[in-house]
């Protein structure tokens, strides 16, 4: 169990989609109390404020906990509004939004996720997500949906120094499977860890990008891409776990969920299909769909 619950982390992504900043806690330490120790947000994730949960959360666990952020696609702004008027200032902002055209265009996002990143933007980010997560380190640093091309050189420079300080303990890009597929492998020499979606794409990140860290999200993607009638339906997501795990040694997967029965089963059968591996392999080779 303990190498499992190693290789599994919880997303942080809907803590503000949640009615309170206490159902939020109330959902992160329900995942802490079933072993989970590594937490995955981001600062654009509910504006930052998914940030401003975990960082109330950790008080007096940091050390026991893995934090996992990310920078990179426009939020460097401090947060000033208390939790819960900010999640339902976000709840009415959505749903205006639902009732109105489109406020950003397609390629407004997409100019986004090219620009490139300098030192003072990348530091000014760091600094609030230190701040509104209450540590003076980060376990995970990741560029969001972004390639180590799109950093100045100066940035390089300054994270490769945040490295040695300590204040990052691994430095990552988090982006689509699809953009490592040509990589310029000097291009990620200050990098630890590559973080993606999972998929069934002929893409092998261990032989693109040897001797870094795989960390698998969004394990829906790979639903409907096994017959999973025979699986209870409590199971499912359990087995996708587990699956993913054997099939991807040495990786980490993150989860995520809004309520406390599927995060205990997530893990409860994530683990069962993990250690019974005579089990999942007989499913994987019999039952995914053609």
């Amino acid at each position: 169990m303990k190498e499992f619950l190693s290789r599994i982390g919880f997303g942080c992504v809907g803590l503000t989609a949640l009615d309170s900043e206490k159902s939020a806690l109330s959902i992160l330490e329900a995942t802490y109390s079933n072993g989970v120790r590594h937490f995955d947000t981001s600062d654009i994730y509910g504006k930052g404020y998914s940030e401003a949960i975990l960082g109330k959360f950790i008080k007096n666990k940091r050390e026991n906990i893995h934090i996992a952020t990310k920078f990179g696609l426009g939020n460097c702004k401090k947060n000033i509004l208390p939790v819960d008027f900010a999640i339902k200032l976000n709840k009415l902002r959505k749903k205006l939004s639902r009732n109105n055209l489109k406020t950003i265009t397609d390629s407004q996002i997409s100019n986004l996720k090219e620009a490139s990143i300098s030192r003072d933007y990348a530091n000014l980010c760091l600094k609030n997500s230190l701040s509104r997560l209450k540590t003076n380190y980060l376990d995970y640093y990741f560029l969001h949906e972004k390639m180590p091309y799109h950093l100045e050189n100066e940035t390089t420079d300054f994270l490769s120094n945040l490295k040695e300080k300590g204040i990052i303990r691994k430095l990552g890009v988090g982006s689509s499977i699809k953009k490592y597929h040509h990589p310029n492998n000097n291009e990620y020499r200050i990098f630890d860890t590559i973080q993606h979606e999972a998929n069934l794409l002929d893409i092998n990140i261990f032989n693109l990008l040897k001797n870094k860290e795989q960390i698998i999200h969004s394990l829906y993607n790979l639903y409907n891409s096994f017959d999973l009638e025979r699986i209870p339906y409590e199971e499912r997501f359990g087995f996708l776990i587990g699956s993913v795990l054997l099939e991807n040694p040495e990786s980490k997967v993150i989860f995520s969920s809004s309520k406390i029965k599927n995060i205990e089963n997530n893990i409860k059968y994530g683990y069962k299909y993990f250690s019974d591996i005579d089990l999942t392999n007989s499913y994987l080779k019999n039952h995914i769909k053609k």
